[in-house]
């Protein structure tokens, strides 16, 4: 007879330690990273490609100050 479970507790897998509650970090630290990649690719002077990162950084950062 095989036995299959349906129901299996869950175990805790995310550190919530220091966890302001801040339930926008998530998308902050994407536009943080848009930011970043954008100054990297200044950095290397390529223009072009840091305009698309600037971009989304700031849709980032006008949808969370909506």
């Amino acid at each position: 007879m095989i036995q299959v479970k349906v129901w299996e507790k869950a175990i805790d897998t995310v550190d919530i330690e220091g966890d302001a509650g801040d339930i926008l970090a998530p998308l902050k630290r994407v536009g943080m990273q848009y930011a970043m990649r954008a100054a990297e690719l200044e950095a290397m002077r390529k223009p072009e490609y840091a305009a698309y990162y600037h971009e989304q950084a700031q849709n980032i950062d006008e949808l969370i100050n909506q």
